[in-house]
């Protein structure tokens, strides 16, 4: 991310003398154990081999272990707390696209690459409840550029479709950075709090009207309300808005879960 910083960010600090955050590293591995037996419990074969022994214990972690949106509040925070100090122009952004794709990407790629010759090999032992359908080179390339849910294309794997939101996600929240950044430098002085305002409003509309259709999970906007709330948090610790606006962002959430 380093190439995107502006002149005035604060010098380079080596790994000893960058600020550890216990908490925000234990909180992703907690969630990713509850959605480690998530699966477990959701899939066969590892649920028919257990349901005999520990069949109501697996009811309870299909039904009740869920914990992805863990992580898109902290992904929420930590992207704030990286980048919000920042300024932004077109350059800068598409530095941080590229540099997002190859973080978020590889990895990706590298479990794509590895399950379609496992599933052409467990095709025929496998269930297609487990394999799905064989791969297509459409459906390839729509994985290549973390599209195949916005094209109805069926998922390789299924986790992947978190890495695609945090694309978009991402994406979203370096736009909203930008337009701060254009807005300010028209008016030749701090701008509007275009970050919050944005935010804001894409967070009720997406809590009142846009998630409340299941298929529409393809898109970032299904899952802005937790990613935001990263950013509210951030906010509210760094003093840009004191925990007036945290409460009432909360009171909102509460509101939602209500309707």
């Amino acid at each position: 991310m380093s190439s995107a910083a502006s002149p005035a960010s604060p010098p380079h600090r080596s790994a000893a003398e960058k600020p550890r955050l216990p908490f925000i590293i234990a909180l992703p591995a907690v969630a990713s154990l509850i959605i480690l037996w998530h699966h477990f419990a959701l899939y066969p074969p590892l649920r028919g081999w257990a349901a005999p022994i520990a069949g109501q214990v697996l009811d309870g972690f299909e039904v009740h272990a869920r914990a992805t949106q863990v992580f898109f509040v902290i992904g929420g925070y930590v992207l704030a707390r990286s980048l919000s100090h920042r300024q932004w122009d077109l350059r800068q952004v598409g530095t941080f696209v590229a540099q997002r794709y190859c973080r978020l990407g590889l990895p990706y790629l590298a479990v794509v690459a590895l399950i379609i010759p496992i599933y052409l090999l467990a095709g025929d032992t496998l269930p297609e409840s487990v394999v799905g359908s064989p791969a297509s080179l459409p459906q390839v390339l729509a994985h290549l550029f973390f599209v195949q849910d916005l094209l109805e294309y069926e998922q390789l794997s299924a986790g992947l479709w978190f890495v695609c939101i945090n694309f978009q996600l991402g994406l979203m929240y370096v736009a909203m950075l930008w337009l701060r950044d254009v807005f300010a430098a028209s008016h030749n002085k701090k701008g509007p709090d275009v970050v919050g305002w944005i935010g804001w409003a894409l967070s009720i509309y997406s809590l009142f009207y846009f998630n409340l259709n299941a298929e529409m999970d393809g898109w970032g906007l299904y899952f802005f309300p937790y990613f935001f709330t990263g950013i509210i948090i951030h906010r509210s610790l760094a003093g840009a808005t004191g925990k007036l606006e945290f409460c009432l962002y909360e009171a909102v959430l509460a509101e939602a879960m209500v309707f």
